[in-house]
């Protein structure tokens, strides 16, 4: 996915091979309509952590249940699930899914739930006892309906109700680790700062509600966050300065002021554009206009005085980012992973070394035809020729880069329709533009899809674009880092038939589990593995080819930083010349992976490990399906199933779990 250039709208893909026709596509929303009002029955219903005898009780009537409904059969014999389990398990997923979103409302908006845009997010003491109640519960009814239905196959009720549930409950899992062990919401400021910096892009940004229903949502949420702020200055007020990172504190900071200077100005100039010449001739407009402001003046002062307080707090903070001991546990709760880390970090190092000398290797193959000069003898000297002669074909203006962007895009769409590659949902509901002017305190670039709740609601990519006021030196770097052939490459992983296509068929599915709580691996090795499908079919040039391998090396020194830097204690120094020397990256990458790192691990291990995973999936798929093996029956099968756990992917694709063969390339 791509690099965040500001505020991220979180929403994550998944399922079914094909575009489904209008009409089933409402069945099925309508169907999860219905699922959802009787979760909601539930989700309503005030929690409280179980106590000790009544966690014994659950426990004991949902064993009784299991063994009375599969008496007769082995557990794992393959037979028909028992439906009361389905029934079970099923509903605890709605409830799950309802209690997500009314806990996380800018999660719910994403997804299509027009109806928490009215909402912000609490992290309250009391929000947060009853969402870890909540979770301990789920974590121990999930996993005993888990058991119950395990060994019943890759297709069926069974195995979709045993697929989301083990999403939900890994879900479940990483929340309860952030809020107990971590305790985020007490020693991480970027909880906070994020929360309030996404309260309104997607109102900003997404045109689905009507104008005046948009300014609603937009003064309701800007009302919402002196709340926030006052939840904020309690949590991080109380924490021990040893629990508190400087490093976060810092970037916290700036976050919220660039939020204060969007509530002073790119909100002003959206009130006074977009909506002004929609509504701007209807009675009322003025007082609404007037209103908006004045609440969003005060929120952003509210806003500069939580920042001024976490400045105080940077000053004495003595805590540390670094995960450290907490890493592995982490790690393996996050990408499912049952590697030791040191494990995988060496395996990630084998790697490195080995593409390197594949991309010197390539290099020297095409030199003459694509460079001019003597070439180098040495490895690193060839490969930088080659990354700098990619650099060379890139727009001069932001209007050639978007048209760049969508002219890749109605290639690729034609190119994977011709080969056959994967089948495309229909309508093609994708639309590429540069991030919209009136923002200039914040960047919004990025994909942001439609959700399961808006299915047909078009997907947006939003490219960055430099800043007005940047110098000749500045639009030249820009340029270069998004050239032509890294173009390319993001196209096929971003786009087609990468993202856009998860996103898409994941928001016209019936398992919305497989959206929201989709395996964060398989979405990003989804994406890489795109890129290298679309190769292999004949997709771009030896130069486009040279990209991808860039981005190799990019992905596997990604992987080898998160660990190092949460486990080895890696400097910033340390990172850069890294990525710059051992992985051929420019200097701003290595900015980047540093910030990344102390921010969003495991994060940046996806990539390569989804990759690497993908690639295990096909290899074992080709060995056991044999001439029955094609891409397309690969591709539309991984589509079919979704994001779900590694080891519900090769149940459902037949493959035996002791087969994998996900470890390098």
């Amino acid at each position: 996915m791509p690099v965040w250039l500001g505020p991220q709208v979180q929403g994550l893909p998944h399922q079914g091979g094909r575009g489904l026709p209008a009409g089933p596509a409402r069945r099925r929303a309508q169907a999860r309509t219905d699922r959802a009002g009787r979760a909601l029955v539930q989700a309503l219903v005030p929690v409280r952590p179980a106590g000790g005898r009544e966690r014994r009780l659950l426990s004991i009537l949902a064993l009784l249940g299991a063994l009375g409904c599969a008496a007769g059969e082995t557990p794992g014999s393959g037979g028909s699930a028992p439906p009361d389990a389905v029934r079970r398990a099923s509903e605890l997923v709605d409830q799950s899914i309802e209690r997500t979103l009314s806990f996380y409302p800018s999660r719910a908006l994403s997804a299509g739930r027009q109806e928490a845009a009215l909402r912000l997010e609490s992290y309250s003491d009391q929000a947060v006892a009853e969402w870890i109640g909540w979770n301990r519960e789920l974590v121990e009814q999930g996993t005993l309906l888990v058991a119950e239905l395990a060994g019943r196959g890759g297709e069926g009720d069974a195995f979709d109700a045993r697929a989301d549930l083990s999403l939900a409950i890994a879900e479940a899992r990483i929340q309860l680790f952030e809020l107990t062990e971590q305790r985020v919401h007490e020693t991480d400021p970027l909880l906070w700062s994020g929360t309030i910096a996404n309260a309104l892009p997607f109102l900003l940004i997404r045109d689905e509600m009507p104008m005046t229903a948009r300014l609603d949502a937009i003064a309701a949420r800007i009302a919402e966050v002196p709340r926030l702020v006052g939840e904020a200055g309690e949590a991080l007020g109380r924490a021990d300065r040893a629990d508190l990172s400087p490093d976060l504190l810092a970037i916290a900071v700036g976050q919220l002021g660039s939020v204060a200077e969007f509530y002073g100005g790119d909100l002003a100039r959206f009130v006074d554009g977009p909506a002004a010449e929609e509504l701007g001739g209807q009675e009322g407009f003025a007082a609404r206009r007037e209103a908006i402001l004045a609440t969003a003046a005060d929120a952003a002062e509210q806003v500069r005085q939580l920042a001024t307080l976490l400045e105080e707090r940077r000053e004495t903070a003595r805590g540390s980012f670094r995960l450290a001991d907490r890493y592995e546990r982490r790690f393996r709760l996050v990408t499912g992973e049952t590697r030791p880390v040191a494990e995988v970090l060496a395996a990630a190092e084998e790697d490195l070394a080995k593409r390197r000398g594949e991309t010197a290797l390539f290099a020297r193959r095409i030199w003459d035809e694509h460079l001019s000069g003597e070439m180098p003898f040495g490895d690193r000297e060839v490969i930088q020729g080659l990354f700098d002669r990619i650099a060379e074909d890139r727009a001069a203006t932001v209007e050639e880069f978007v048209e760049d962007y969508r002219t890749l895009v109605l290639e690729a769409e034609a190119f994977v329709r011709e080969r056959g590659i994967v089948g495309l949902p229909d309508p093609l509901t994708l639309v590429v533009d540069r991030s919209p002017a009136v923002f200039t305190s914040q960047a919004f670039g990025g994909v942001y899809s439609s959700g399961p709740w808006a299915p047909e609601a078009d997907t947006l990519l939003l490219l960055p674009t430099p800043p007005a006021d940047a110098d000749d030196e500045q639009l030249a770097a820009f340029f270069r880092d998004f050239n032509h052939h890294f173009n390319t490459m993001i196209i096929a992983h971003e786009l087609m038939p990468g993202h856009y296509l998860q996103l898409k068929v994941a928001a016209r599915s019936e398992h919305p589990a497989r959206y929201l709580y989709s395996d964060p691996v398989f979405v990003e090795g989804w994406g890489t593995f795109s890129e290298r499908l679309m190769l292999e079919q004949g997709w771009g040039d030896d130069l486009a080819y040279a990209a991808h391998l860039k981005k190799q090396l990019e992905n596997i020194a990604r992987t080898i930083v998160d660990i190092r830097v949460h486990t080895e204690n890696m400097t910033r120094e340390e990172v850069e010349r890294f990525v710059t020397e051992e992985a051929m990256q420019d200097v701003q990458f290595a900015r980047n992976m540093w910030r990344r790192a102390m921010t969003t691990s495991p994060q940046l291990t996806f990539y390569w490990l989804g990759d690497t995973t993908i690639a295990g999936l096909q290899r074992d798929a080709r060995a056991a399906w044999g001439d029955d093996f094609s891409v397309r029956r690969f591709t539309d099968a991984m589509m079919e199933v979704g994001p779900v756990t590694l080891p519900d992917v090769r149940t459902a694709l037949g493959l035996a779990l002791e087969a994998a063969t996900s470890t390098t390339q």
